[in-house]
């Protein structure tokens, strides 16, 4: 093996993060919704949880949430306001899902500014490439309780504000294009 392939599987492997088997397992006892309906309505309660979904059922619902607008849409609407063409990646078979409620664009701040990030760091203080092979791995859902039409400005820079007739939108994506959308209804 080449200097160059070792490298590539110490910075890719299981070594590169020394809570990825953790995380691994915590994502995977997380509850399998294969219903459209009863994820909505998960949604809906306005409860923070992490869930995964198929693809296909993941897709359905965001359509009927967000009149037609699923994964691949998403991801099509922020590459086109990133870099001014629209182009949508693969989804995995099962995705992990997560929903979260937040109050101001402060908090939502926040939380964007950990979440998803390139570089993690374990509970040592130790940092390691938060890598993953598939894309939009993770999608994660904010309903905002305030004006997302007015307040989208002061969240951060390097998202993406969109709207349609019945809600706005911030779209983020993460390096490996996990996206999270903050949206709020008008």
């Amino acid at each position: 093996m080449n200097e160059n392939s070792q490298s590539f599987v110490i910075l890719n492997g299981i070594r590169s993060n020394p809570n990825e088997a953790k995380e691994n397992a915590i994502r995977n006892s997380l509850p399998v919704y294969d219903n459209p309906s009863e994820l909505l309505e998960l949604e809906n309660s306005q409860k923070d949880i992490s869930v995964r979904a198929t693809a296909e059922v993941m897709n359905e619902m965001l359509k009927m949430k967000f009149s037609g607008i699923d994964i691949q849409k998403f991801m099509e609407i922020y590459t086109k306001l990133h870099i001014g063409e629209a182009f949508a990646l693969p989804v995995p078979p099962i995705i992990t899902c997560t929903f979260k409620n937040m109050t101001s664009a402060e908090e939502v701040q926040n939380f964007l500014s950990g979440h998803q990030r390139l570089i993690g760091e374990d509970s040592f203080g130790h940092s390691f490439l938060n890598l993953h092979t598939d894309n939009v791995y993770e999608f994660t859902i904010i309903r905002a309780h305030f004006n997302l039409a007015e307040d989208h400005k002061s969240i951060y820079h390097g998202y993406y504000y969109d709207e349609n007739e019945k809600f706005a939108f911030f779209i983020k994506s993460s390096a490996q294009f996990d996206l999270t959308v903050v949206y709020s209804e008008k």
